[in-house]
This record gives structure tokens, sequence and C-alpha cells, in this order.
């Protein structure tokens, strides 16, 4: 599933992907990481909500209007997530001939942004839920990560 952040094109794995919703009814809880939002009942299971642009540093302002929340399953910990970004573009089938290692810009990138993959179009980041959501700025401050 591909979608646009301060445009660029990202992509996570479609299997990761449970649904997408609009960006409200989420509860701002305080004293959270920066790029933490808040949390989503979602049916009865509560979940943090990321500002995925702001987590990946691109900038410090969260989605427009138009934004929505993709809500991820993380690997083998079965542990969901929703990811704020501004619009989902696509679903893609990238061949192991389009996607090529990230390079090794800084080791914090490279645990997020797993590949990139030449489509038309353009260039996708292929991002690995899991390891991008490791990150410690999702902990609330002086205390555990969410979830």
């Amino acid at each position: 599933l591909t979608f646009e952040l301060r445009g660029e094109t990202y992509g996570v794995p479609i299997l990761d992907v449970e649904e997408i919703r609009g960006r409200e009814g989420f509860t701002v809880v305080p004293n959270t990481g920066p790029a933490l939002l808040g949390v989503l009942n979602l049916r009865g299971v509560i979940i943090p909500i990321v500002d995925l642009a702001r987590h990946l540093g691109l900038s410090t302002r969260t989605g427009g209007p138009g934004s929505v929340i993709v809500v991820v399953r993380c690997g083998n910990s079965g542990r969901l997530v929703g990811l704020l970004v501004e619009i989902v573009s696509d679903v893609l089938s990238v061949s192991p001939e389009q996607a090529r290692s990230a390079p090794a810009l800084c080791e914090d990138l490279a645990s997020g942004i797993v590949g990139l993959a030449s489509v038309e179009g353009g260039t996708v980041n292929l991002l690995d839920v899991s390891e991008l959501l490791a990150w410690g700025d999702l902990a609330p401050q002086g205390g555990a990560p969410p979830g």
C-alpha cells in the first residue's frame, strides 16, 4: 500500500494493513513522545496513533484535512498502530527486480526504511513497520512505549 508524506511516496506491505479510516475520533494523550498524536478505540482495542511524517523527521506539522489513518499490524507482536498519512495513493505489486536495499545514510533511517522500489512514475520508500515503530520517540515522556 503506498501513501504520500510531504511529496514523497512511501509503502508498507499490504498484508500489514488492517484498515484505512478518517483521521477523526482519536483521543489526545498528554506527556507522550513527539510523534504520538494520541490513542484510538478500535472496536474495543486501544491503539496508538502516530504522525508518520513527524516520526520520520519530515515535519512538525500534523496532516491536513485530507489525511487518513492507516491501521497496521506490527510483525510477530501483532500490535496494532495507526499511522497518520497525507493521502493513500495505490496498491502496487513490487517485484524483487524493482526493489533495492536502502542506502545506509544513517543508522536511524536504515532502521525504518528498508528499501527503495523503482516504479512507473518514480521511487517508493519501502517501510518495515515493526522496525520503524521500535524507535524511541513513541514512548511517553519518562515511560515505556505505548501498547
